[in-house]
């Protein structure tokens, strides 16, 4: 997921991930439209410059959480279709 300012520190990773843990979490309590760069600023305890040195906008934060989860979903997919497992839901 690229970033305005890809952060090298750990420190600065660590508040990547949870700007984006943040973001989640709003549209997951509250929807996508919760999701400004205000309220995931205020959820994570950071100013929202220091947002904006990660990410251009709440809809550059909101493609780095729909990243994440199909980075997450993409190995065991792949494994349950190469596998030919077939689920009924």
């Amino acid at each position: 997921m690229p970033h305005r300012h890809v952060p090298q520190q750990r420190r600065s990773q660590e508040r990547v991930e949870r700007i984006v843990d943040a973001a989640a979490e709003l549209v997951a309590d509250r929807g996508v439209a919760a999701a400004s760069t205000r309220a995931v600023a205020e959820r994570v305890g950071v100013s929202v410059g220091s947002l904006y040195r990660f990410f251009a906008d709440a809809d550059d934060v909101l493609r780095a959480v729909a990243a994440r989860h199909v980075d997450r979903l993409a190995p065991p997919l792949a494994a349950a279709a190469a596998g030919g497992a077939h689920r009924t839901w």
